[in-house]
């Protein structure tokens, strides 16, 4: 029999949490706190006056309330088991995303979606998703499929200024710009047998049709004919926000940002 109490308690308990909630500056932090989605209260309340919002671990389940953000420039949506941000309104001021450990699986439609909605988007941080190969096994990184993954990226938004923390080199923005298209595939569940990553292209294999698997004909192997760049080599920078008090990271217990690759990368 259902508890008629539990109801009471439940929205006691969120009260509570919402008490401990202060905006700091323009900063606001939710984080470790199952709201679900950013109060009501709270977003009409402080919403005009926040710049950074912190939504780590959240249980998130609904957006709806962002639209009370109009100054928002960073938004960290880290360890929320998301798939995709389809139901995020557009947010025209946003410059800096951070999305670790969720549960992306396919990288272009997940870029589209962000592109749509952050016109300004300058840092994106995509850490252990699985559509981010490269990083998914610290200690142990694919180095070329973390490269055709920010090659990828590079290519679909080359205003970004860094990626996964990292900045992006003028040498990745040409080689973006070169073989980007031909990185990354549309659709994961096309990925051949025997350990490919799904959302990577094959250099030299079977094309399934779609134009992520195509490579160009002047070049077979387009990714062969440069050595592998460690990321790990590449200059690291302090993000937005003071969520990110530099530190090193690996994106396993995120909370915000705090992006400083090190020599196992």
């Amino acid at each position: 029999m259902e508890n008629p109490m539990a109801p009471a308690a439940e929205e006691d308990e969120m009260a509570e949490m919402l008490k401990s909630v202060k905006r700091d500056g323009t900063e606001l932090s939710l984080a470790y706190r199952p709201f679900g989605s950013v109060p009501e209260s709270l977003a009409l309340a402080e919403g005009r006056y926040v710049t950074s919002l912190n939504l780590t671990e959240c249980d998130l389940k609904s957006f709806s309330n962002l639209v009370c953000f109009p100054s928002l420039q960073t938004l960290v949506l880290d360890k929320n088991d998301l798939e995709d941000i389809k139901a995020c309104p557009t947010i025209p001021t946003l410059t800096t995303l951070w999305f670790n450990n969720n549960r992306v699986a396919d990288l272009p439609a997940f870029l589209d979606q962000v592109l749509e909605r952050f016109p300004l988007i300058s840092d994106l941080s995509m850490m252990r998703n699985p559509a981010c190969p490269g990083l998914m096994d610290i200690k142990r990184p694919d180095m070329e499929a973390c490269r055709m993954y920010r090659t990828y990226v590079v290519f679909r938004a080359p205003q970004l200024v860094t990626v996964d923390g990292v900045d992006v080199t003028e040498g990745e923005r040409r080689d973006a710009a070169l073989r980007g298209q031909f990185t990354v595939k549309r659709r994961p569940q096309e990925a051949a047998a025997g350990g490919a990553h799904p959302m990577l292209a094959e250099p030299g294999g079977k094309s399934s049709g779609g134009i992520f698997d195509r490579k160009p004909k002047a070049v077979l192997d387009p990714l062969a004919v440069r050595p592998l760049v460690n990321v790990a080599s590449l200059p690291s920078r302090k993000p937005v926000g003071v969520y990110g008090r530099e530190r090193r990271y690996d994106g396993a217990h995120s909370e915000g940002n705090r992006f400083i690759v090190d020599d196992h990368l």
